[in-house]
């Protein structure tokens, strides 16, 4: 009897949306049919998956201003000026 195992990285590039909602599986068997019938075991069928959009990460809000509005941001700026005269 074969003994191993084996890891595989997939990427599906198809929407299930895109195929009637239909799932994915993912068959791996020896190419060779007389090899799958003396080992059974080698053949493995996933389970039915969906593939669907990683959606991106949200952009964080923009910083919300000041009480004061800018006439805050002025009054720090015309310190630092007469700091550094």
């Amino acid at each position: 009897a074969l003994q191993g195992a084996a890891t595989f990285k997939l990427r599906i590039t198809s929407l299930s949306s895109h195929r009637d909602k239909q799932r994915f599986r993912i068959q791996v068997a020896p190419q060779e049919e007389s090899l799958t019938r003396t080992e059974p075991l080698l053949s493995v069928v996933t389970d039915p998956m969906k593939s669907v959009t990683k959606l991106g990460r949200a952009m964080p809000p923009p910083p919300l201003p000041s009480p004061g509005g800018d006439a805050a941001a002025e009054g720090v700026k015309r310190r630092c000026r007469e700091t550094l005269d």
